[in-house]
């Protein structure tokens, strides 16, 4: 079965740091967003991996790929429905700091990687 890459902007450029920039979606509506500096550059192939992966799995689970969850940032008041999603809207390289507790570019790359290969042995 053949799937097709998740659109998202890349900005090539300089920096030695991949800047991630990410949604939060429920029922085809924005609910967050936000950014998360990784140590390093995500090469082409991390790129079109990551990719893929969203496209097979319609987005990720920030613990799973090591990023803040934005939920979080919620007000106490909201209820979340249970079909939020979080996405990649746009990769692009930066010479700001890494966020805090974030990965480096070859571990974030590696989450998806395994996520992919664990789930296509579950199906």
């Amino acid at each position: 079965m053949s799937v097709t890459a998740q659109t998202f902007e890349t900005t090539s450029g300089e920096g030695d740091n991949t800047r991630i920039h990410y949604v939060m979606m429920s029922g085809g509506r924005k609910l967050g967003e936000g950014d998360c500096v990784i140590d390093g550059r995500l090469t082409a192939e991390d790129i079109e991996t990551i990719r893929t992966f969203l496209a097979a799995n319609g987005g990720f689970r920030p613990d799973e790929a090591g990023v803040p969850d934005l939920i979080e940032r919620m007000p106490l008041s909201w209820t979340p429905a249970g079909d939020e999603v979080h996405t990649i809207t746009k990769i692009s390289y930066t010479n700001s700091r890494p966020t805090a507790g974030s990965l480096d570019a070859a571990q974030f790359a590696y989450c998806f990687e395994e996520l992919q290969a664990s789930r296509s042995l579950a199906m």
